[in-house]
């Protein structure tokens, strides 16, 4: 998924076992889109994150990527960073700010 692009809806268990749709929880406004409980990895394959070859064979988890998803299930921001969590929160912050 690129910026601009619209998400199917899908829903995905969150670290309760909760069942969590994407348009429900965009009734309340845009969200920011952890890979929540996507054991299949299903999900993660529909936005185009995926682990390496090596990391599928040793089953490292996928690379760290954050979305924000506006209320119209546009992309807003797909942000990327290994090294710096503030990367993912500011980018994150910004594009949901201009939304506004």
């Amino acid at each position: 998924m690129r910026t601009g692009d619209q998400v199917p809806d899908f829903e995905l268990p969150d670290q309760d076992g909760i069942s969590r749709r994407l348009s429900t929880l965009l009734s309340g406004g845009p969200v920011v889109y952890p890979l929540l409980a996507d054991v299949d990895g299903e999900v993660a394959a529909l936005f185009g994150v995926k682990r390496g070859k090596i990391g599928e064979r040793l089953g490292a988890p996928v690379k760290r990527w954050t979305f924000a998803i506006g209320r119209d299930r546009r992309v807003l921001a797909a942000i990327h960073s290994e090294v710096n969590m503030d990367t993912h929160a500011d980018q994150a912050l910004a594009a949901l700010g201009s939304t506004r």
